[in-house]
């Protein structure tokens, strides 16, 4: 053990205090003495125990019957057969008629008094003082001429004037018995600590949880059953189910042990909860019913959040297949995030921009159990650390000047049952980190200007550009925030780095631009091996957002199918970047006249948007010829 127990040594003499004493002396224990008689031992040791911290209380048999109430485990000393024997041996020098007293639960082995001593004493038993008294009384009225006991024995012996033998003049106790005392104490610490454990999973769940024993009395309740249920947890342990729940089928559904799923059930007081119930077995024995429950209302404002989000666009149209690929390094990260997507855990995607993280976040999402639940994404660089707070938290009527008339709901709101997308995360603010830190650690939020706590069944997927531990290291993130948001680490490669993954994205690209711009008249834009194998020689510093605008140029100025001389001056200018264009290269544009518009946009089916990129002119500009040629 971990820290010696602390033993109560109770008893009704400082005798049997100093015997037990000396038993344990050496031993690895904290001895708390006491002694007080039978009928007033409780509360006194009931305030030792919380005072002194006792663990277990080791009493005789008469007294320990009657701490059994108390909140410790209480040890009797074991009334040995030879005790007994030695105690009516030597009253049988006194007289021929004996008394031995019992407490109820003890006994006498009058078979074995019979063989070895000649006769068999008349059994006392009593539970208490008073029918100790009366028992020693009545035993005296038949002609009892001698009692053998324990000390209070002694007390209503010496009342009725009856000769007495101390069963304990000579105590036995095991060399053995401090072990069995330590087991009890261990037993009772794993008992307390599994208690303990299992109060604080019932006291953090959002439900009301109440469980019953098998006979339908309530043996636990939770805070939150106690709000819904507006009762008092004193009041109602140990009295029926039926006391808070008057109207709700429980008796047929509790004789026959089957569950009940999304009952509505009215309170005493008329509020309308969701009930759900789960039998107990031990075995295949009935064992009790436990309730979980919610106010409908509750349900109703999450659903409607939940069609908030959905009417809002937050949803999650990317699946882990949309992140096309051929290399094994990215296959290798698809393993990873289907296994995290199972998992509740905080999910952590580090990349260079453009390389795909939401997508990665969405895919994850709609491969989770929270995918029937809204996916919400924030950009935490673009939103200003003023706004960020009430963004996230929203805010109550009344919090600040301006704000929206019955307040705003928050984006963990929104999200509520479903998955909060935080892209570039590494750029809030260390004051800001700390309150996003406690709402991971609570699990709950509080809206700005409200006093009212609401749970946050959210999962946080973080993505960040930058290394975030090298964040921490320069004093940017919080160490502490870091480890809560980094639980699942996913890395996306850059482009660079999974160029066999080009030839399929680019062609993917290309379809979907195909459609997009109504081509249908057309065939797809097929590009030469030789421009492809360009395309993967090139360093793509905006990785696959710059493959998929690249893409889109290419449709749009390549009408009538590729264009040798339009890829080549495509491919300079991926290669020098920002290089201004050559007199060359703007001699090379059609001299814009009316006729070469008019051809432009004739040979583009008249899209303006593919007119203008072909003509190498904004569609503004575009917008302001056609008006002029008009």
């Amino acid at each position: 053990m971990n820290a010696s127990p602390v033993i109560g040594l109770v008893f009704s003499s400082q005798r049997n205090v100093d015997t037990v004493r000396k038993v344990l002396e050496g031993k690895p224990c904290r001895l708390v003495e006491a002694v007080f008689d039978l009928e007033d031992a409780v509360e006194p040791v009931r305030q030792i125990i919380e005072e002194q911290g006792v663990e277990v209380i080791l009493s005789r048999r008469g007294t320990a019957y009657i701490l059994r109430q108390l909140s410790v485990p209480v040890v009797a000393l074991p009334d040995t057969t030879a005790n007994q024997l030695r105690a009516l041996k030597k009253a049988s020098t006194m007289g021929r008629r004996i008394g031995i007293t019992q407490i109820r639960t003890g006994e006498c082995n009058l078979a074995l008094c019979e063989e070895l001593l000649g006769f068999q004493p008349e059994i006392i038993l009593y539970s208490d003082k008073r029918s100790l008294e009366e028992g020693v009384l009545r035993a005296q009225q038949r002609g009892l001429e001698i009692i053998v006991g324990g000390d209070i024995t002694r007390r209503a012996a010496q009342k009725c004037g009856l000769p007495f033998v101390d069963l304990h003049e000579q105590p036995e106790i095991p060399a053995s018995f401090f072990d069995s005392i330590v087991s009890v104490v261990q037993t009772r610490r794993k008992t307390l600590k599994e208690k303990e454990r299992y109060r604080s999973i019932l006291d953090g769940i959002s439900e009301g949880i109440l469980a019953v024993d098998e006979r339908g009395a309530i043996e636990e309740i939770n805070p939150q059953a106690c709000s819904m249920l507006q009762v008092n947890a004193l009041n109602v342990i140990g009295t029926p189910v039926s006391s808070v729940f008057p109207a709700l089928p429980l008796a047929s559904a509790h004789e026959r042990h089957e569950p009940l799923h999304n009952v509505t059930a009215a309170s005493k007081q008329r509020e309308q909860l969701i009930v759900n119930t789960i039998p107990i077995r031990v075995g295949k024995k009935p064992a009790g019913v436990v309730f979980s429950m919610q106010p409908a209302s509750r349900i109703l404002q999450a659903e409607e959040r939940v069609r908030q989000a959905y009417n809002r666009g937050f949803r999650a149209r990317y699946t882990l297949e949309n992140f096309l690929h051929t290399s094994s390094i990215v296959e290798s990260l698809m393993e990873q995030a289907r296994l995290y997507a199972a998992s509740e855990a905080g999910v952590c995607i580090t990349g260079e921009s453009g390389t795909g993280k939401e997508i990665l976040a969405q895919g994850i999402h709609n491969a989770s159990p929270r995918r029937l639940g809204p996916f919400v994404s924030l950009n935490c660089a673009a939103m200003p650390e003023s706004l960020l707070e009430s963004e996230l938290f929203g805010y109550a009527e009344g919090a600040f000047t301006g704000g929206r008339r019955g307040g705003k709901i928050g984006i963990f709101e929104l999200a509520q049952g479903g998955t909060l997308f935080l892209d570039e995360v590494g750029t809030i603010s260390p004051s800001f980190q700390t309150r996003l830190l406690r709402v991971l650690q609570e699990k709950e939020i509080m809206r700005l200007g409200s006093n009212v706590v609401v749970p946050a069944d959210v999962r946080i997927i973080a993505a960040a550009n930058s290394d975030l531990w090298q964040d921490v290291a320069e004093g940017r993130l919080r160490e502490d925030l870091y480890y809560r948001l980094h639980v699942l680490p996913l890395h996306i490669p850059p482009l660079r780095e999974r160029k066999e993954d080009i030839p399929l994205l680019a062609a993917a690209f290309l379809q979907e631009f195909h459609a997009q711009y109504e081509a249908e008249q057309r065939p797809s834009l097929q590009l030469p091996k030789t421009f492809v194998q360009a395309l993967q020689s090139l360093p793509w510093p905006g990785n696959v957002r710059q493959l998929r605008t690249v893409a889109e140029r290419l449709t749009v100025v390549s009408p009538h199918g590729y264009d040798a001389a339009v890829g080549e001056r495509l491919l300079e200018e991926l290669r020098h970047p920002g290089l201004p264009q050559t007199a060359k290269t703007v001699m090379e544009r059609k001299i814009l006249t009316p006729e070469s518009v008019r051809e432009a946009l004739h040979s583009c089916g008249n899209s303006k948007v593919r007119a203008a990129a072909l003509l190498g002119i904004s569609r503004s500009t575009l917008w302001r010829l056609c008006k002029d040629m008009n």
